[in-house]
């Protein structure tokens, strides 16, 4: 499945505009940590629509991996970090086998805790969407240990370039 993330400006008061340009989409987030407070994160399935009540600052084009494994959109409240990921193309296989490999420990390991999306844009970029029930829960499942996962990261880590993460709340 393709799906388009893309960082936008909005103007003070201009979400509901925003919303009613966007239609469906499958998540909608403002900034909590590490934005800037006028911009959103979108996901959407298929392209981006034209906007009038937002200005386009980054777009990517992304395929949905093993997850998500459909377009249907997020509904949990509670924090969404976005992790985007720069590895070396040749890597792919193994960065894509220790996330999925990691997932069902850490996510048992952390309750409440669900990998919504694992996106690829292009050779080299890679999106994790998280949500976590709050920041303390993300930040009480920083350094998993290996039956919850950590094994994998730390490879992971190995095999990344860069990452920078940030963290949201859903509003759509």
């Amino acid at each position: 499945m393709r799906f388009t993330a893309a960082t936008l400006t909005v103007p003070r008061g201009g979400l509901a505009a925003l919303r009613s340009e966007l239609g469906t989409v499958w998540g909608l987030f403002v900034p909590q940590i590490g934005a800037a407070s006028e911009t959103v994160e979108v996901v959407v399935a298929g392209e981006l629509p034209a906007l009038t009540s937002a200005t386009v600052a980054v777009a990517h084009a992304l395929d949905a991996t093993v997850r998500p494994t459909d377009d249907a959109p997020l509904t949990d409240d509670g924090v969404y970090a976005l992790r985007w990921f720069e590895i070396d193309p040749v890597d792919w296989p193994e960065f894509l086998a220790l996330s999925e490999g990691a997932w069902p420990g850490f996510e048992g390991a952390n309750p409440g805790v669900r990998v919504h999306g694992f996106f690829r844009g292009g050779d080299e970029r890679v999106l994790l969407v998280t949500r976590y029930p709050s920041l303390a829960s993300w930040e009480s499942s920083r350094n998993a240990p290996d039956d919850a996962g950590g094994a994998n990261f730390r490879r992971r880590h190995e095999l990344t370039r860069s990452t920078i993460v940030r963290t949201y709340r859903l509003i759509a």
